[in-house]
């Protein structure tokens, strides 16, 4: 990623405690995540969502085991244009993308799937 690029990121990123996970602030932070080069997984969520709150904590402990893909969290209500561009229909969703390409995406809170579908996306 170009220098730019990751100082304009960083501008409208709400970071974690580890450096991976990011919590965009603005659509123009999301739209930069959607055509990130390397490897991304966006989580869209909200925050009266049940199954959210379920399965965000496990989303949260595995980013600290993949720290070469970068972990998105994006609440539909406070960003309803990613949700627009996304197509999202209903919560939790997760797009996996390798390259600024969608090459995977599921919705519900299956934990065991999550895993398996961020091993794929480590090991591409």
């Amino acid at each position: 990623m170009n220098t730019s690029l990751r100082r304009a990121l960083l501008s409208s990123f709400r970071r974690r405690c580890f450096s991976n996970f990011v919590l965009p602030g603005d659509q123009s932070a999301f739209d930069a995540l959607t055509k990130q080069d390397g490897k991304v997984i966006l989580y869209y969520t909200a925050s009266w969502c049940p199954p959210c709150k379920t399965i965000s904590p496990i989303y949260e402990k595995l980013s600290k085991s993949y720290s070469g893909i970068t972990f998105a969290k994006i609440d539909v209500d406070a960003l309803p244009g990613a949700a627009d561009f996304a197509n999202i229909r209903s919560v939790p969703t997760f797009q996996f993308r390798n390259g600024g390409d969608k090459v995977a995406e599921f919705s519900g809170a299956d934990a065991g799937r999550l895993e398996q579908q961020i091993k794929q996306l480590n090991d591409a």
